[in-house]
Parts: structure tokens; C-alpha cells; sequence
């Protein structure tokens, strides 16, 4: 915060039935303000009968204001559209469901994957990219509904996705490694050729779940190892050790 101080909580969101599994925020616009969080959830599954459904819920300032339900498993991924109108939910059910944030209303679902999807990285003109346990990251049209393209490199389950600059973007994942990709937007389905691996980085010594990158380039992982780790220009440079495994982390506009 100002002055050096620590941040905190403003607020506390309560609502849900089970534990989260995800979450995003779309930011604050001169009709809402507050901007809106979305956060969704595990499926509680006892005895083969469903307890609690995986919904997704959207709040406004401390209030939720819609719950949407269509996963039939844990909502594992959530990323909003860059003009706030759509939001992405990745799941358990292998399934990529796209949602109207105004109505609520499931404008369309996207299958493909062979296990869960973990990462959403939505991209300018209508394309999104999505990791999955089945190790492949897509290249989607959502206004046509259609797979352009797959790459493959993973050894294990994709967990994070972020972009590194123009046309150039990172993943993360349970082989213990981030990987830079060149994206080629023009790509299509027929012979699948929407980019290449550009290098590898290793590092970590477990899973790799989450990534965030910094206005400068600098790219930073947090891993399974609890570590926080600072990659730039394919480099490690900085890490630091944690008291417990890492499953967030953001860049901050402060630096």
C-alpha cells in the first residue's frame, strides 16, 4: 500500500458451498465501479450423487449477483474477454464454456480437450488459448466455435498460461518446466501449424501452477517447490523460498 504499509482485506466474499478452485476479476468501468470477481468451484461428489454443484458466481462490490451453473465438474479455469463482455470457465469435464457476464447466459461451449482444462489465455480477434491435463495447448476461434490448432511439448498437465509480448507467450506446467511459444494467429485446423516451442526453461523441482508477467518482460512462476521464482530474457534471476507450495501470483502496477 502507500507508504510501505501492508495491504488489506477490504471485503470478504461468502457464499459459496465448497471449495474454490478458481477465480477472476474483470476491472472497475464507469458502470460498475467495483468491477465484478468471479470465482468458481469444486464439485462435492458423495456416494456418486452430486452435493454441490461446480457453479461459477459472480460478485459486485460484496454482493453476488448471478450464479451460473453448466460444468458438470470442478470450474478450474476462469479469464475474462479484454472488453470484459465475455467470461472463459475451464473444467474438470474437459469442456471450455463461454459465458455472457450481462445476462448469464452460456453463449457457447467449446470441446475438444481429453482431460481437464487447467489455463485460459484469451487473445485479441476472438482467439483463446487453453491448457489441459492431456498436455496440449489449443488455439480456438470462439466466434466460430472451432479448433485451430494444437501444441505439443508438455511431458505432463498445462497449468498456466500468459503472454510475453507480441506474438510470444509462456506456459507452465507439472513437467516442472515454463516453455516460451511463438503463436501464429493465422493458424488453422487442417494442418494444426499455429506456432513453435522457442525455448524451455527449467528451475522449478515440482509442479509449475501459476505464471504472471511483469511490464518490463520479466516472467514469474510459482511452483509446487515453494518457490517464487523471476525468469528475464530466459533467465533465471531471482527466486524465493515460501513456507508452503505457491498457487498464485500476480504482478503488481507498482512493480
Amino acid at each position: 500500500g502507500e507508504g510501505g504499509g501492508a495491504y488489506k482485506e477490504e471485503a470478504c466474499l461468502e457464499g459459496h458451498e465448497y471449495h474454490l478452485a478458481s477465480v477472476a476479476v474483470s476491472p472497475p468501468t464507469p458502470e460498475r465501479p467495483s468491477g465484478l470477481v468471479f470465482s468458481g468451484q469444486y464439485d462435492l461428489t458423495s456416494h456418486g450423487k452430486i452435493e454441490s454443484k461446480p457453479v461459477i458466481k459472480v460478485w459486485e462490490g460484496k454482493e453476488c449477483v448471478n450464479t451460473l451453473e453448466g460444468h458438470t465438474a470442478t470450474v478450474s479455469a476462469l479469464a475474462v474477454s479484454a472488453d470484459g463482455s465475455t467470461l472463459f470457465s475451464g473444467s474438470w469435464d474437459k469442456s471450455v464454456r463461454m459465458w455472457d457476464v450481462e445476462s448469464g447466459e452460456c453463449k457457447g461451449t467449446l470441446e475438444g480437450h481429453e482431460a481437464a482444462v487447467w489455463a485460459l489465455l484469451p487473445l485479441p480477434g476472438g482467439k483463446l488459448l487453453t491448457g489441459s491435463a492431456d498436455r496440449t495447448i489449443r488455439l480456438w476461434d470462439t466466434v466460430d466455435m472451432k479448433q485451430m490448432g494444437e501444441l505439443r511439448g508438455h511431458g505432463d498437465c498445462v497449468r498456466a498460461l500468459a503472454m510475453c509480448g507480441s506474438g510470444v507467450f509462456c506456459s507452465a506446467a507439472n513437467d516442472c518446466t515454463l516453455k516460451y511459444w511463438s503463436l501464429d494467429l493465422g493458424g488453422n485446423g487442417l494442418d494444426q501449424s499455429v506456432g513453435f516451442c522457442l525455448q524451455t526453461l527449467s528451475g522449478h523441482d515440482s509442479f509449475v501452477y501459476t505464471l504472471a508477467v511483469r511490464d518490463n518482460g520479466d516472467v514469474i512462476s510459482g511452483a509446487e517447490d515453494r518457490t517464487v521464482k523471476v525468469w528475464r530474457e530466459g533467465k533465471l534471476v531471482s527466486s524465493v523460498r515460501l513456507p508452503d507450495s505457491v498457487w498464485g501470483v500476480a504482478a503488481l502496477e507498482n512493480g
